[in-house]
């Protein structure tokens, strides 16, 4: 009889490790902070870069939030065989704008507008050249963007040589959230 107990007693034990064991495991996932860097792409010298190297990296971090959750019955049997738990992320942000600013005039551009028309993208995708309109609707597309933490603006036109000046970025989150920061001052040779 005690026999009988101690394997109904481990047989249930088992099931219910399996069960646990074997769950999804869900996020919620939000933008938590946004570096901006202005790098030179052909060299390790980021204060004086040539304009045609000049890249603006962009690199998010996230903050993730597990979502509880029970287990279905019909759940079970699915996921009874599994080796490993599945993980499923739901970004919960949406950008509404991005603005790249320089400290100095540019291009005719006073210091404090807008760049965005002189900037563009590298989809990190297509590695085409694409507008920071498209790079909004990336970030936000299914979640296309989550993937690819870091991602690069190029200009499209030249900066002229002996250009001391940095960068700010301004994301607006739907919201009100906005993460913003600025790159270290740089040379254009």
């Amino acid at each position: 009889m005690i026999k009988k107990v101690v394997k109904a007693f481990s047989f249930f034990a088992l099931l219910q490790i399996l069960v646990y064991s074997c769950c999804n495991e869900t996020y919620n996932v939000y933008y938590e902070q946004v570096s901006f860097l202005a790098i030179d792409m052909n060299e390790f010298s980021d204060d004086t870069i040539a304009s045609e190297d000049l890249v603006l990296h962009i690199d998010f971090s996230y903050n993730y939030i597990k979502i509880s959750e029970l287990i279905d019955l019909k759940d079970f049997s699915n996921s009874v065989y599994a080796t490993s738990c599945d993980e499923d992320y739901f970004f919960k942000d949406s950008i509404t704008s991005i603005i790249v600013v320089a400290s100095e005039t540019l291009f005719d551009i006073e210091a404090g507008n807008s760049l965005n028309d002189k900037l563009v993208f590298i989809n990190p995708g297509t590695l085409e050249n694409e507008s920071i309109d498209n790079l909004i609707t990336f970030l936000n597309n299914d979640n296309q963007g989550f993937g690819y933490n870091k991602l690069d603006m190029v200009f499209n036109e030249t900066i002229p040589s002996d250009t001391v000046l940095s960068f700010n970025i301004q994301i607006q989150l739907e919201g009100g959230r906005s993460l913003v920061n600025s790159t270290e001052m740089i040379t254009i040779e």
